[in-house]
């Protein structure tokens, strides 16, 4: 997984799972960021085939 993502990439993903600045809520694994990066991942894909279509008939 941080092979092929950074930290600074995947830290975006944490702030919804923190308690502040520092410290996280209990029980979230690194499997937790990943399933938000790709919940993320597969909504930017459906979002751009769409855009797609609507900017072809405008």
């Amino acid at each position: 997984m941080l092979c092929r993502n950074n930290y600074y990439r995947l830290s975006g993903y944490t702030l919804t799972l923190r308690k502040d600045d520092k410290l996280f809520y209990e029980n979230i694994t690194l499997d937790d960021v990943m399933q938000i990066y790709y919940f993320d991942s597969e909504l930017r894909s459906l979002l751009l085939r769409v855009l797609e279509y609507i900017e072809i008939f405008i």
